[in-house]
């Protein structure tokens, strides 16, 4: 039989043999080292770069384009990655691994034994002492997680991350002390400026008042504020510019203020006490005729002449005249039979006034 050449290509490599009894041979033994190879990885031995030990179910690769890797793993969800015994990766693109690692979340990862992803929360921002500050990154599409609730992982080994208005990289602890530092440094200088902050007065329990009390270096000294503004609106502090401009206004309207109510109350008291002594004047010269009136009465009675003779009934009639004042008098007079008695009775009048007066008299012996 004549001798021939044959060929065998045995994992992509190309091999001669002489006769088919010795490709034959070959092929035999290569599908041995096949068999030897699959016991490895039954048994936990493996391949080169790859090995794997396990006696539990199948995994399962059921989403489109989804690798599941481990015994019982599951990737259920479209393009999911599931790696590890009983890890779940069931939502689309996303990925699990580690020993019983889920990821029911899309786009989110589950990194670690026992680690489970949950609903992703976006976070706009947040409010600081009044303030808000707007995040980057609102909007996630997924989440990450090492851990589950009550298994919670540290991160380390974490490098430091860009710090801006912009950045979305993850921090490491020594960019937060770094923070800390800053903060107690900024403390401490409040705390240290505080004795020369304006700060509001407060009540006993803490409240604060509608008052404040400035303190400098010195708690006995009053403080000056300098370089204050005109004031403009009715609540505002006016500075000593204002306020000498202010006495100056105030001290000029209150001289001419007081210079014309001096003036006034002179004149009003000339006019007072030049009525009063006209007023007085008046009654002088009104006492002064009276007086002269009463003078020229008392003469007009006193020239009233009667009949004595008894049982004589008698009119008369008189006047008088005193320093420019004259008076008339007018009397009725009678005479007892006997003599005994006598009576008049008179009436005189001088300007206007009206005098009257009368007169008894008994002669016993």
């Amino acid at each position: 039989m004549p001798m021939a050449r044959h060929r065998a290509a045995i994992y992509g490599a190309e091999k001669r043999y002489k006769t088919i009894y010795d490709a034959f041979g070959g092929v035999d033994e290569n599908l041995a080292n096949i068999n030897d190879i699959l016991h490895d990885i039954e048994s936990g031995g493996g391949i080169k770069y790859f090995h794997a030990n396990s006696i539990g179910a199948d995994s399962r690769a059921l989403g489109t384009n989804s690798i599941a890797v481990g015994s019982d793993s599951v990737a259920s969800g479209e393009g999911s990655i599931s790696v590890g015994n009983g890890a779940q990766a069931s939502a689309h693109g996303s990925v699990a691994l580690g020993e019983n690692a889920a990821a029911p979340d899309a786009n989110s990862v589950a990194l670690g034994a026992g680690s489970k992803t949950s609903e992703v929360v976006a976070t706009k921002g947040t409010t600081i002492n009044g303030q808000y500050y707007d995040f980057a990154g609102d909007a996630p599409s997924g989440t990450v997680s090492v851990g589950d609730k009550g298994a919670e992982r540290t991160i380390t080994n974490v490098a430091a991350g860009r710090i801006s208005v912009e950045s979305t990289d993850a921090v490491n602890g020594s960019q937060l002390n770094a923070v800390n530092q800053a903060i107690e440094n900024l403390a401490a200088g409040v705390t240290e400026n505080d004795k020369f902050s304006v700060k509001y007065d407060r009540h006993s329990d803490g409240t604060k008042k509608n008052s404040m009390t400035l303190q400098g270096w010195d708690s006995a000294t009053p403080v000056v504020l300098a370089n204050v503004a005109d004031g403009v609106h009715k609540n505002d502090a006016v500075n000593v510019s204002q306020l000498k401009a202010g006495l100056s206004t105030t001290l000029g309207e209150a001289k001419a203020y007081t210079d014309q109510t001096a003036l006034q109350t002179l004149d009003q008291a000339n006019a007072y006490t030049d009525k009063k002594f006209g007023k007085l004047n008046e009654d002088i010269v009104a006492t002064r005729i009276e007086a002269r009136q009463a003078a020229a009465i008392g003469l007009a009675a006193a020239s009233l002449r009667y009949d004595d003779r008894p049982g004589k009934i008698s009119a008369a009639i008189g006047g008088g005249f005193w320093r420019g004042e004259g008076a008339v008098a007018l009397g009725l007079g009678h005479t007892s039979e006997d003599q005994r008695m006598r009576s008049n009775l008179s009436a005189a009048t001088s300007g206007g006034n009206w005098s009257m007066g009368a007169g008894f008299s008994y002669t016993f012996n």
